[in-house]
């Protein structure tokens, strides 16, 4: 069972995560649908309705005003500012600090137009709405994060991220002053969010701020690609001082810029009742209340307790293992930070019944043992410390051309630990050299007491030159409280430049294809195939080229930088390794024009003639009535998404699909639309799916227009006619 709820109670805001026991595991977690392709995004941005979809997020670094109310808490401010922005809407506004979005399906990279239609001047801060006027409010005395003219790294919280998406940065203009409503044509737009990078639940991009002085604002648009096109709006008080700094060199990528330390400290004041909601004699439910009752926040919370119950779900929380009646459980993404006075809870159903409030055993919070509810004091029994294994595995980066390129690297623990963990990571070189290709690291990394999770940030020295792919290694020693699953990773730079001469590379055979799958107004979606024609296995690959569009979405590739027109992808972890003969394929979605092809095209460092495949026409006899069937994926009030599919009997190679169809179709996905009029459509292959093998399947998907429809519906349109090169 699975569910999801928004509610209020006890000062927090609640997820309801239903979570179910089997066999295998305790517990199965509700697992966020991993958007692998333009088609899963399109599914998931219609089970939304208006202000409810399953994506929230708010910059982090420099901090949004609503963000910066929720850590202040907001039953209990002090701030003045953030007192009447409480008084305008209510505290529950700063409880769904990550939900300030709006529904915006016109939606345009290049343009404002569709934000200035839903948003009047006067209320960007609040995104329009009515729940978050509060933060509209026009005052001098919204706190402010310090920063400088120069390069800043922006830092957005997403609990979910979404892909496919985008960033818009913008600027308050230089003369506006924090007295005056925000108007859209006060923001001066940043170059820079393009080349946004994600590291875990967190984005991140850099931007350069101009020359300003005093009280400015940052605002931040991130655009969901989606039919939906959900939008989240944030808005970042910052103070440029007397203007004469340069440079902001606190602002490390590795930080969680607002979170001190001190906010990580293991030692806790803090207190774990047990309320019991709900007794129908088999059952019960009831929930934790952890209350944070110290003078700091809490970052990261792990609770142990024993009852004698069997628990099956769970929620507010995540599930780490269960030891006879003995229950160890961890916050969850979104509740991890509880604020000095503050509380969050942890739900759960169970069995058998007959519960009451006082049937806690042993608690430990953070492997600190605590009182029972009663305030009684429980007598400490030994726990052991928990030692989880540190996992490490060898990365990939793309160099670039600029002088210092931030990449992240996440590490990862196999469970959450009951004492602080550190370790000691510092680089080596190899074919690359620390001062010519990337800055050496030595650093001592810490995982607070509850966490599974560190990140560290490396500055590799992009260039212009063409060169080989180069390595360094990551040595790991000195570990404390934690087991080392390997002591060292290799860091592979990747080469993205193309030779100045034919004879710096060998001419090696590998092709490249591009195909338009389908293109509209202001934009397109292509396809880009790599051919390996040698006599050997490719076991990696990274291909870049020249292509004046701005790409907004892309798949089946990890890594993407973009360097003026010129872009380079490397391979997803599961499409590195290419045999002879055998072609993998990665798709994007741009803005620009259609027409245009990739120019000086390089493939693992080496010129490709982009000679591509061959694009077989189909046959012109046609083979009527062959049997077409649309199924109804996905539906709302005026349109709905599908799968289409037809089988053929024998080989095929190259293919077109006409038949009637009373729906308008506006995407579509595995073929490229030839015509559509009058109710009539026809598709061909998208070049990569042309093959098809006797008694396969032809299987391509589409969004279209229409209503009356429900999902799981089954479509056999009329008058279908194929043809194809059949062998």
């Amino acid at each position: 069972m699975q569910s999801l709820k928004n509610k209020k109670n006890n000062n927090t805001t609640k997820v309801l995560i239903m979570k179910t026991f089997n066999e295998a595991s305790p517990f199965v977690a509700f697992k966020q649908p991993s958007v692998q392709s333009l088609v899963f995004a399109i599914i998931i941005a219609f089970t939304c309705t208006a202000f409810n979809c399953f994506g929230h997020g708010s910059v982090s670094d420099p901090v949004s005003r609503i963000y910066r109310i929720f850590l202040e808490n907001p039953e209990s401010p002090h701030r003045p500012v953030s007192a009447d922005a409480i008084a305008t809407t209510g505290t529950q506004a700063f409880y769904d600090w990550s939900e300030v979005n709006r529904l915006v399906p016109d939606y345009a990279i290049d343009s404002l137009d569709a934000y200035r239609a839903l948003i009047p001047d006067g209320k960007l801060a609040g995104a329009g709405r009515d729940k978050y006027a509060g933060l509209n409010l026009v005052r001098d005395d919204w706190p402010a994060t310090s920063v400088n003219a120069g390069l800043y790294q922006i830092v957005f919280d997403a609990h979910v991220p979404h892909d496919p998406s985008f960033f818009r940065a913008f600027i308050s203009r230089s003369g506006w002053e924090p007295d005056q409503a925000l108007r859209w044509d006060d923001l001066e737009e940043l170059h820079g969010p393009e080349n946004f990078t994600r590291d875990g639940s967190l984005y991140r991009f850099g931007v350069h701020f101009p020359d300003r002085m005093g009280h400015h604002v940052l605002f931040v648009i991130w655009q969901r690609v989606d039919p939906a096109g959900e939008a989240f709006f944030s808005l970042s008080d910052i103070d440029f001082g007397d203007g004469t700094g340069q440079g902001n060199p606190e602002n490390d990528p590795e930080a969680d810029d607002f979170i001190p330390d001190d906010y990580l400290d293991g030692e806790i004041q803090a207190s774990v009742s047990l309320k019991v909601s709900e007794d129908w004699g088999n059952g019960f439910t009831g929930e934790f209340i952890i209350q944070n009752s110290g003078d700091t926040p809490m970052n990261g919370w792990t609770l142990e307790f024993d009852l004698d119950r069997d628990i099956s779900h769970l929620w507010n929380g995540d599930f780490v293992r269960k030891e006879g009646n003995r229950y160890t459980a961890t916050h969850a993404d979104w509740n991890q930070f509880i604020p000095a006075g503050g509380s969050t809870t942890l739900g759960f159903e169970a069995s058998p019944g007959h519960a009451n409030d006082n049937m806690l055993g042993l608690v430990q919070l953070n492997g600190i043992t605590l009182s029972d509810p009663q305030g009684n004091e429980i007598e400490e029994q030994n726990s052991s410390q928990i030692i989880p294994e540190l996992t490490i595995a060898n990365i990939d980066f793309i160099e670039g051309n600029h002088e210092t390129v931030d990449q992240c690297i996440q590490l990862h623990l196999s469970q959450p630990a009951n004492e602080m963990i550190h370790v000691t990571i510092a680089s080596e070189n190899g074919s690359a050299i620390a001062g010519e290709d990337y800055l050496a690291f030595a650093k001592m990394v810490h995982f607070p007491v509850g966490t599974t999770s560190a990140s560290i940030c490396l500055k590799l020295l992009g260039d212009l030159d063409w060169e080989q792919n180069e390595s360094f290694e990551l040595a790991f020693s000195e570990p404390m409280g934690v087991r080392l699953a390997q002591d060292r990773m290799t860091v592979t730079i990747l080469n993205d430049d193309q030779p100045s001469t034919p004879g710096q590379a060998a001419d090696v055979d590998v092709d490249f294809d591009w195909v338009v799958n389908d293109r509209w107004g202001s934009g397109f979606v292509a396809t880009a195939s790599i051919y390996n024609r040698t006599e050997s296995m490719m076991s990696e690959w990274t291909v870049s080229f020249d292509l004046d569009v701005s790409i907004v979405n892309y798949w089946n590739v990890s890594n993407v930088s973009k360097d003026g027109s010129r872009y380079t992808f490397h391979n997803a972890s599961w499409n590195g390794v290419i045999p002879p003969g055998s072609s993998v394929s990665f798709g994007l979605q741009a803005s620009g024009v259609y027409d245009l092809e990739p120019n000086n095209i390089v493939i693992n460092g080496n010129p490709s003639s982009g000679s591509g495949f061959d694009h077989p026409q189909p046959d012109t006899e046609v083979m009527e009535d062959v049997p077409l069937e649309v199924f109804v994926v996905n539906a709302w009030n005026n349109g709905f998404t599908a799968e289409a599919s037809m089988r053929v009997e024998s080989d095929v190679q190259g293919w077109q699909i006409a038949f009637d169809f009373p729906y308008a179709i506006t995407d579509i996905w595995n073929a490229s639309m030839v015509s559509q009029s009058n109710g009539r459509v026809v598709v061909r292959d998208a070049g990569y799916n042309a093959s098809v093998t006797a008694d396969g399947e032809i299987v391509f998907g589409f969004v279209a227009s229409g209503s009356g429809l429900n999902a799981t519906q089954l479509i056999k349109p009329a008058q279908t006619e194929f043809k194809g090169n059949i062998h």
